[in-house]
């Protein structure tokens, strides 16, 4: 079931998470703060998503989900899901046409991956990597990675010179396996560059919307995550719900994560979404390649015979490993559909692998060692695990197995020139990060206990082939 790759094991044995002890009384509900006060951030990263930014981004959670959060029957619904998700028996855990269980999994196991995506998405964007996705009003990209465009072009004799104007970037982001987690972190992380570019701007005053990113995510997964979604995206743009004693000053600085768009000196015809999400309801192993085009093309608001495709981010977030292991996946289906997305994504474009580590994250292939014996293909050692039956191999070695090789076996891509031949670029690869909530004391208000969480990140490039091949000739 791919609605719920990766999440199974973690809403149930954890792993790769540790108790924060952030609070002492499980049952005790927070009190309501949507605009806590600021704290100190340690860090020199101005892209770091500071305390109060985290509060704000699980106040999202906590105000959506209010009634089940506070539900008598909470705590059992959530333990009769866990141990579904354990027994790996989905039909159990969410019913079909019950709703309430999505959101009691989506308000207890979110929160915690929202907040840590979102710290993940914003540490590679000050390190440049998203910044040439941002497409401009015009089309273009920006792949200096500056916050807006300026006309270079001189005005006509006798004519003022006109004032620079900032044009809005745009971010398109795929998310494959996506659910409430990954809209919530992609709205805090570009709600947090709304704050950094409002800071820069003006601290005291309300800066032009159009000057600040916007972005469009694509949420593609077989669980009916449409509505939970919906309702998070709606949470992320307005104002956050105040008590009726709630004060002047207050009032007056309650503001959405996101703000709407503001108007424009062209007519509102111009004006611009922030923030829009779509969700599809799809299993990713069952997309031949066409559909697969499809949905890329309209997430990155381009057709594949556009003579200039926008590169878009996709991500697989604690997703890839369940699709490798599926019964109903596995590495021969899994494969197929990565290298379909190879040939289908623009040049430029970003693939984000987040998934459990270490042994957490292990694909048995094979049935027997005479029948797996020409698994191993490359020369030297490999890092399997030999069973009786079969070889475990980690994930990421199956991964650079697949998108690395794509360096040397071309991918087809149909209209697409063969001077353009997709491969694939590692830019990252970390086996092992922990995700750590603030100490008690300094900690994060939620009615009920969150976890540090640890995990695998792996980031890839699409590039052309050729380019490769330079490099390695310059080498």
């Amino acid at each position: 079931m791919a609605g719920f790759k990766g999440k199974s094991s973690s809403a149930t044995s954890r792993p790769g998470t540790k108790s924060n002890n952030n609070k002492k009384n499980p049952s005790k509900k927070s009190t309501p703060n949507p605009n806590p006060s600021p704290a100190v951030n340690s860090t020199t990263n101005p892209y770091e998503i500071p305390r109060r930014h985290q509060q704000l981004t699980l106040n999202i959670f906590r105000d959506t989900f209010a009634n089940v959060l506070s539900s008598d029957t909470f705590s059992a619904r959530l333990q009769t899901i866990k141990q579904a998700l354990f027994e790996r028996d989905f039909a159990r855990a969410f019913p079909v046409g019950d709703a309430d269980a999505l959101a009691v999994y989506a308000a207890r196991w979110s929160p915690t991956r929202a907040l840590c995506y979102a710290s993940v998405l914003s540490r590679i964007y000050e390190e440049g990597h998203l910044r040439g996705l941002m497409e401009t009003e015009t089309g273009s990209n920006d792949l200096a990675g500056s916050v807006g465009q300026l006309s270079l072009e001189p005005p006509p004799d006798g004519e003022a010179k006109p004032k620079p104007v900032l044009k809005r970037k745009t971010l398109s982001l795929l998310s494959i396996g996506g659910g409430a987690a990954e809209v919530v972190a992609f709205g805090s992380f570009l709600g947090h560059l709304y704050a950094q570019h409002s800071h820069s701007s003006s601290p005291s005053a309300i800066p032009d919307s159009n000057q600040t990113p916007a972005g469009r995510i694509t949420l593609l997964d077989s669980a009916p995550w449409g509505t939970i979604t919906s309702q998070l995206s709606h949470s992320l743009t307005v104002p956050p719900p105040l008590s009726k004693y709630a004060s002047l000053s207050q009032r007056e600085s309650n503001r959405p994560m996101i703000p709407p768009p503001s108007s424009s000196s062209s007519g509102p015809e111009h004006e611009q979404e922030l923030f829009h999400s779509t969700f599809l309801q799809h299993d990713v192993l069952s997309l031949n390649k066409p559909e697969l085009a499809d949905i890329v093309n309209s997430t990155s608001g381009s057709s594949s015979s556009s003579t200039q495709r926008i590169p878009i981010l996709v991500t697989l977030l604690f997703t890839l490993n369940e699709l490798f292991s599926s019964p109903s996946g596995g590495i021969l289906k899994s494969t197929t559909f990565l290298l379909n997305l190879t040939g289908t994504l623009p040049l430029g474009s970003l693939l984000l692998v987040v998934d459990s580590p270490g042994s957490y994250s292990e694909t048995m292939v094979g049935k027997d060692k005479d029948k797996n014996s020409n698994a191993n293909t490359s020369t030297g050692s490999t890092p399997e695990t030999k069973t009786a039956t079969a070889k475990k191999y980690p994930m990421h070695w199956l991964l650079d197995k697949i998108l690395l090789g794509t360096s040397h076996e071309p991918v087809q891509v149909d209209g697409r020139a063969q001077a353009a031949v997709p491969a694939w670029k590692k830019l990252e690869s970390q086996e092992s990060v922990w995700f750590r909530l603030p100490e008690e004391g300094k900690g994060l208000d939620y009615p009920i206990p969150l976890e540090n969480m640890r995990y695998q990140l792996h980031l890839y490039r699409l590039v052309n082939r050729n380019s490769l091949d330079e490099e390695e000739d310059d080498d």
